[in-house]
């Protein structure tokens, strides 16, 4: 038996924007404390 399924593509399309920005943000915590920084960098100076 088959089953037909409509799907908004405007909401489809935001869902996996939503999905994707998710993942990266969960990404970058799991780099939480592996950076290690090279002595005297200053991020004042990179502004």
């Amino acid at each position: 038996m088959r089953t037909n399924i409509v799907l908004n593509d405007e909401l489809v399309e935001t869902a996996l924007q939503e999905f994707v920005r998710n993942r990266k943000i969960k990404d970058i915590r799991e780099l939480r404390g592996k950076i290690e920084f090279a002595d005297g960098y200053d991020y004042k100076a990179m502004r």
